[in-house]
């Protein structure tokens, strides 16, 4: 009677009996020797057992949600890495294909070549090849000679500066490069006799004429030819047309100014690492800018990653700002005592929208006006210089300073500038 009574309990038992993991299943024999323990159990025994049974599921139900839980975030992990691998990958793909401008293919120039060319193409190539070259031996000396070797020969070098070869105009003096080969309008040597900057030249005397100034700047133009036999440069005639790729300056709402495009893969040297001399944050945005040797890293603050870098090859960044909007991006910087310069960029296309240059050394301040239209630079001679974005002229400066100009930021309503210098002059 009591075998028929706890005979499908017994059963129960036998199939709940906790087994541990991985544990290999019971032989017959075991499981008859098990059925003969059961049966001499008693009524409080089986109670306990199936109360421990209780507990252990119990247990495992634990176990089950701990597990589940570890899953989950395991999953979220595995989302953010693929997420940034996604962000590398496409990185990658860029820089495979090639971060610089491809340069014209030969095929290309003489498909151009072989096209017909009306008669005032013709005339004009014509005239263009018939441009007489502008020599330092005939042309350029003979104006030095009258005007400059009192101060700038071999023998006094005046500010560290000869001008009775090409070799030491090239060379340049105690402040820097004063020509530039091919640029007459990042020289300082054209600027200087031009009167486009201080001190004018020549010291001791009238300015010089248009056509001798003009002379110069042909002659810087062509690269610095030394006589009629040398190669000549070719470039491009440098603009000062206004710049139609400013970003309204009101624009205060709509999306955050972030990148919309894949940037260009960063330069790291591991074995020399980049000092950060500059760091700005984007008013609008989790956009962090650092400046750096050759370029400028952006980082997502949000996200803790770094998106990219927007080049500089014009040297080092000294000084790194947004705009009041937060829609561009500025950035000034060059190499010591050889040239300077300020860059502009949209920060939604990364491309840029302006550039300002020195022909003679670095920039140590930049900030832009809130509406756009202002530039102010501040450089080592302690001169504060502000342009005009558009037409990119010269608009004032001042020379009030001391030492070298770390500081420059226009006030909210763009109504007043404040410039600082290295001496604490203000």
């Amino acid at each position: 009677m009591m075998k028929k009574i706890f005979w499908p309990i017994i059963c129960s038992l036998l199939v709940w009996t906790p087994v541990a993991l991985g544990q290999e299943t019971p032989s017959d024999e075991q499981v008859s020797a098990a059925i003969d323990q059961l049966l001499q159990v008693g009524p409080d025994q089986i109670a306990n057992s199936l109360k421990e049974m209780k507990s252990q599921v119990g247990e495992w139900d634990k176990q089950v949600v701990d597990l589940r839980g570890k899953a989950d975030n395991l999953e979220a992990q595995a989302k953010e890495i693929s997420e940034r691998v996604e962000s590398l990958r496409k990185l990658l793909e860029k820089f495979a294909k090639g971060a610089e401008v491809p340069k014209p293919q030969p095929e290309a120039v003489a498909m151009q070549g072989a096209a017909p060319m009306g008669k005032t193409e013709m005339a004009s190539m014509s005239a263009e090849k018939q441009e007489p070259v502008i020599s330092y031996v005939e042309h350029i000396r003979p104006i030095f000679q009258a005007n400059c070797f009192s101060c700038h020969n071999r023998d006094k070098r005046r500010s560290g500066l000869s001008l009775e070869s090409v070799s030491d105009a090239l060379e340049g003096g105690s402040s820097g490069q004063v020509i530039v080969p091919g640029k007459p309008d990042q020289s300082r040597l054209f600027r200087l006799v031009a009167h486009l900057e201080e001190p004018k030249m020549p010291l001791s005397g009238d300015k010089l004429d248009e056509e001798s100034i003009q002379k110069i700047r042909t002659w810087i133009k062509q690269g610095a030819p030394e006589d009629a036999n040398s190669e000549i440069m070719v470039v491009e005639e440098e603009t000062t047309q206004s710049m139609p790729v400013f970003i309204a300056a009101d624009i205060k709402d709509g999306p955050p100014p972030m990148p919309e495009v894949d940037l260009g893969i960063p330069s790291v040297d591991q074995d020399r690492p980049n000092v950060a001399r500059a760091i700005a944050v984007n008013p609008r945005s989790p956009l962090m800018a650092v400046g750096s040797l050759d370029q400028v890293l952006l980082y997502d603050l949000d996200k803790n990653i770094l998106l990219g870098a927007l080049p500089f090859p014009e040297g080092e960044v000294f000084s790194i700002t947004f705009s009041l909007n937060g829609e561009l991006l500025v950035a000034a910087g060059g190499k010591v005592g050889e040239s300077g310069a300020a860059v502009i960029w949209n920060v939604r296309t990364g491309e840029r929208a302006g550039e300002f240059h020195e022909g003679w050394d670095t920039i140590l301040a930049v900030d832009i006006s809130p509406d756009h239209k202002m530039l102010a630079m501040g450089d080592p001679l302690g001169v504060v210089k502000v342009f005009s974005t558009e037409t990119k002229k010269l608009l004032y400066k001042c020379e009030e300073h001391t030492d070298w100009i770390h500081s420059v930021g226009f006030t909210p309503d763009g109504e007043v500038l404040a410039t600082g210098d290295r001496s604490g002059g203000l």
